[in-house]
């Protein structure tokens, strides 16, 4: 494994860790991944942020779907 790629995974773990502690439940449960991905900042978790790029996970557009009743 490449150093940024582990850089990169303990950078996401730390996240959802933070996420996990400072949101309340509900919170969560609304929680998108562009939420998710929104709150993150280049500067605190460069290399995460690099790798989502790479493999075009960092902007994700919301999808409008019609669920059948």
């Amino acid at each position: 494994m490449k150093y940024n790629t582990l850089a990169a995974a303990l950078q996401l773990v730390n996240e959802i860790c933070d996420a996990a502690i400072f949101m309340s439940g509900e919170e969560l449960s609304d929680l998108s991944w562009s939420d998710f991905v929104e709150r993150l900042s280049p500067e605190s978790v460069p290399e995460l942020v690099t790798y989502l790029k790479e493999r075009q996970l960092y902007i994700n557009e919301p999808i409008d779907t019609e669920e059948d009743n």
